[in-house]
This record gives structure tokens, C-alpha cells and sequence, in this order.
């Protein structure tokens, strides 16, 4: 499985516009969903070296936990 993620910044002003085009796509009618996340590693950054992450999201009231890692 191959995974491509997509991080915007958007000015706050610019949200109300966002909001209404993204209405008018497909699957543009989901209610937002808040999402909160934490990385861990080791205290030696083994991870880090190794090219790997250990997330753990919380997805509303779901939490989702990632092993993150190159190739």
C-alpha cells in the first residue's frame, strides 16, 4: 500500500471560500473532521535514523496508530 499526504496552510481569512468549493466536489457534503497527532521515538532517535515515524492520530473520537517508514 502506497500512502500520499497532502499538508496545506490556509491563511483563516481564506476558510469561509475553501469551505464552500470544497462543498461542490465529490464527498464534499462530510461534515470536518478534527485530527490531532504525536510522534514518538526512541531517546537515540533509532526511528528517526532508520527513516521511520510512530504516530498516533486522533481522528474525532477514534485514535489511529501509524508506522511510518521509507520504502
Amino acid at each position: 500500500m502506497q500512502e500520499i499526504e497532502l499538508k496545506f496552510q490556509i491563511p483563516e481569512d481564506a476558510l469561509p471560500a475553501l469551505h464552500a468549493a470544497l462543498q461542490h466536489l465529490p464527498g464534499g457534503k462530510r461534515a470536518p473532521q478534527r485530527l490531532s497527532a504525536a510522534y514518538f521515538d526512541t531517546i537515540d532517535r533509532k526511528l528517526a535514523n532508520a527513516r521511520a515515524a510512530l504516530r498516533i492520530r486522533q481522528e474525532d473520537d477514534l485514535c489511529v496508530q501509524t508506522l511510518k517508514a521509507a520504502g
